[in-house]
């Protein structure tokens, strides 16, 4: 199921959140560049290590230099889960984890 145009994923909402995160950034767009924002090699390694704890799946760091946006690199994420709607959990979202 394809979310409507404007409507934001969960794994979107949980990879905002970590790049706010990582990133110390308040607000990031779904076209947001994690390179353009400020995020460097270290940075990177960090956001990747917080995305397997949060999602169970190990990204490559090329997956982010092929599409640094929010919105691209959570879209990698759905495809590595193999169900974009397999994410329930909101607990990361609500700073519990």
């Amino acid at each position: 199921m394809d979310n409507l145009p404007g409507e934001v994923s969960p794994t979107e909402k949980i990879l905002t959140a970590i790049w706010a995160k990582e990133l110390g950034a308040p607000e990031i767009a779904a076209n947001g560049d994690f390179f353009e924002l400020g995020g460097d090699s270290l940075r990177m390694l960090m956001m990747l290590f917080e995305v397997k704890a949060a999602f169970g799946v190990e990204i490559s760091p090329g997956v982010l230099f092929q599409d640094p946006t929010l919105s691209g690199f959570s879209r990698a994420i759905d495809i590595a889960l193999g169900d974009p709607n397999a994410i329930q959990d909101t607990a990361f979202i609500e700073g519990q984890i």
